[in-house]
């Protein structure tokens, strides 16, 4: 049987120790770095999440972040035949770019398949469980990168922020909306569309915010017995804890999973942010 090596980033939310439950699967995480006022914190499976969250708070202004090299890639595409890498989407970072060069300096890059997800969080580990699931049923190379394909166009991600500072100061989100969102106590429900940051729906109260999350879970998964949910937080598992017990009670989902979010996730998203991926 022939081996493959997953190899995802760090916006994946998952560490490197996660378990294929195929000895004929490797695994590995290719973290993204952190920089807050020259430190850098590589977003590993040892980065204290709470001290960089704090660190950033401090220095916000003097903050920012760096997608892997090439070569970080590379030094990981080894013991496997082939070679599945899936990045967060194209649109807000060079991972797919460094990924891409990593598999044309490659000996043999017709073995290396990369995958730009066009999002983030629970997404890529939606499609890591797709890609074990057909390596575990015999799809041959040709047929998993055409079903992979295929799986990333039907997944989705809401999301629903408390803070906006980092996205307002990475350009991804609109400073009029974040005020009233911060200011009003109202939130927008985010959607990850064709790689990007938009509003799903127009701003709402807190207290409707979970109830139309609910909503759009049924509008954009009618059918969901099969599939899987992955719902990540940021700092807090409290609501998050309720809310996938709400969604575990009323959608037959095949599983609902609970992730906390690990440095680059937190970073963009901040304390109390909830994300939801589902396909």
């Amino acid at each position: 049987m022939a081996k493959y090596k997953i190899l995802v980033d760090s916006s994946s939310n998952l560490l490197s120790g996660f378990e294929t439950e195929n000895p004929d699967v490797l695994f590995d995480v290719v973290p993204l770095t952190i920089r807050i006022q020259g430190r850098d914190y590589p977003d590993d499976d040892v980065l204290d999440i709470p001290a960089m969250l704090q660190a950033y708070h401090a220095h916000k202004n003097d903050a920012s972040t760096s997608c892997p090299s090439p070569a970080a890639f590379l030094d990981r595409m080894n013991g496997a035949d082939y070679y599945l890498i899936f990045t967060m989407t194209s649109k807000l970072s060079g991972t797919f770019n460094s990924a891409q060069v990593a598999r044309s300096s490659f000996d043999h890059p017709e073995n290396v398949f990369v995958l730009d997800c066009e999002a983030v969080g629970g997404v890529l580990e939606i499609l890591v469980r797709e890609a074990l699931e057909e390596i575990r049923n015999g799809v041959p190379f040709e047929t998993l990168i055409q079903d992979l394909q295929k799986k990333e166009k039907d997944c989705h991600l809401l999301f629903v922020l408390q803070r906006f500072d980092t996205l307002v100061k990475a350009g991804r989100i609109d400073r009029v909306k974040a005020f009233l969102a911060s200011r009003l106590h109202i939130k927008p429900i985010g959607v990850a569309k064709e790689g990007t940051i938009h509003q799903l729906e127009p701003i709402r109260p807190l207290e409707g915010t979970e109830k139309r999350l609910m909503v759009n879970i049924g509008k954009l998964c009618p059918h969901p017995e099969g599939k899987t949910c992955i719902l990540s937080y940021t700092a807090e598992a409290a609501e998050a804890e309720r809310l996938m017990e709400k969604i575990r009670k009323t959608y037959p989902f095949k599983a609902v999973l609970l992730r906390e979010n690990r440095g680059l996730v937190s970073y963009y998203s901040l304390e109390k942010a909830l994300l939801i991926a589902f396909d």
